[in-house]
């Protein structure tokens, strides 16, 4: 979710919507983002073993970049851990989103750990509630294992300009995405078509909105705003104007505008999730798991999102999350109030007992997506 970066896009000013949203939206390369804060892209093949992997693991996604990880590693082993010091508060009251950026984290490592000739001789998840060890690996020499996922590390970007209504993917593409769920007795990607289709862009649109109107949600998610280079050099995560997914003129006009108030990038956030992230060309989609909140199982929904949106980089395919509707059905379970997007996502469930836990869109953006800040590998070491 981003709300704040979204509004210096297009109403910050009296300026800019009516005319910049004219301008056509033609794709545009994907410039290298200047400055330390982004530095872990290009250099995240050195070093040797472990570390090396660690390298790559910290390139996967995260909710709003919270990057809430940790590792400990020796020759041959590696702990991975959550960091609850870097949560999003009532966003994610049951951690159950940083537990799926450390899975996230997680597939990155594993994947370039085997590209690397380190192949797992024993692997453990961690279930305990209370702790926040995630997983427990050890690792022996193998035949290195180089695979397209591996080279699309460094290329996975959320992209969240609008996507093309007039380009759709193949049925082909579809089935090779839901082939990539290596564990359907825990997890199912429902992908949603027709009336369902419709019911999620309600839900979204509906959720967005439920969101901003609860003032600590909304105080909590701007807190990871980072609207200047100082920011983001400073802090390296949280959300930016570069990874928003608009044209170069609009991204270098918002960067040159006070930061906004909240409500009205509240006010702006709504409005780009019923245009444009709910807008034309999105298939939309739900990882659906055994358990609500189960670290483990979220962590290998981490592990599946993770797959899967390194599948489309290679396909040429563009993904973004659209978590709002599992953030209040988190919200309705914390606070006790009425349930209301726990029943409407648990009525279109594929099958009793299953949980909606991580939404999606999936399309052909109509530019290329930029990368975001990361924090310097040995920040995230113990």
């Amino acid at each position: 979710m981003t709300r704040r970066q979204l509004l210096q896009s297009t109403a910050a000013t009296g300026i800019g919507a009516a005319f910049l949203a004219r301008r056509p939206l033609g794709a545009v390369g994907q410039a290298r983002q200047p400055g330390a804060a982004y530095d872990p892209w290009s250099r995240w093949e050195e070093g040797f073993g472990l570390p090396r992997a660690v390298r790559a693991a910290i390139l996967g996604a995260s909710p709003h970049n919270t990057q809430a990880w940790k590792f400990r590693c020796t020759a041959d082993r590696l702990d991975l851990f959550g960091d609850r010091s870097r949560t999003i508060g009532t966003i994610d009251p049951v951690l159950r989103e940083q537990h799926i950026g450390t899975g996230c984290a997680l597939e990155n490592l594993l994947i370039a750990a085997e590209a690397n000739g380190l192949g797992i001789r024993d692997f453990l998840y961690d279930e305990r509630p209370e702790s926040d060890l995630i997983a427990s690996l050890a690792f022996e020499p193998r035949t290195p294992v180089h695979s397209p996922l591996y080279g699309a590390i460094p290329h996975r970007h959320t992209n969240r300009s609008p996507y093309l209504a007039n380009r759709q993917i193949a049925a082909y593409r579809i089935r090779d995405l839901e082939g990539l769920n290596a564990e359907p007795e825990l997890l199912q990607v429902q992908l949603w078509t027709g009336a369902q289709h419709s019911k999620m862009r309600e839900l979204s649109i509906a959720a967005a909105e439920a969101v901003v109107a609860d003032r600590q949600q909304s105080t909590d998610s701007a807190r990871w705003y980072r609207g200047t280079r100082a920011a983001v050099e400073r802090y390296r995560d949280g959300t930016t104007l570069d990874a928003q997914g608009m044209s170069p003129l609009l991204t270098a006009l918002a960067k040159l505008l006070p930061e906004p108030s909240r409500s009205m990038a509240d006010r702006v956030f709504v409005n780009n999730v019923k245009n444009i992230y709910c807008g034309p060309g999105a298939v939309f989609g739900t990882i659906f798991a055994k358990t609500r909140a189960g670290k483990a199982d979220m962590a290998r929904a981490g592990r599946l999102w993770q797959r899967m949106h390194l599948w489309a980089t290679v396909s040429g395919i563009a993904m973004q999350p659209l978590n709002q509707i599992h953030e209040r059905i988190d919200r309705e379970a914390t606070t006790g109030i009425d349930p209301v997007f726990s029943r409407d996502l648990a009525a279109l469930a594929p099958d009793s007992g299953w949980h909606g836990v991580f939404s999606f869109r999936m399309g052909y953006g109509s530019r290329s997506a930029r990368p975001s800040p990361r924090r310097d590998p040995a920040a995230t070491m113990i």
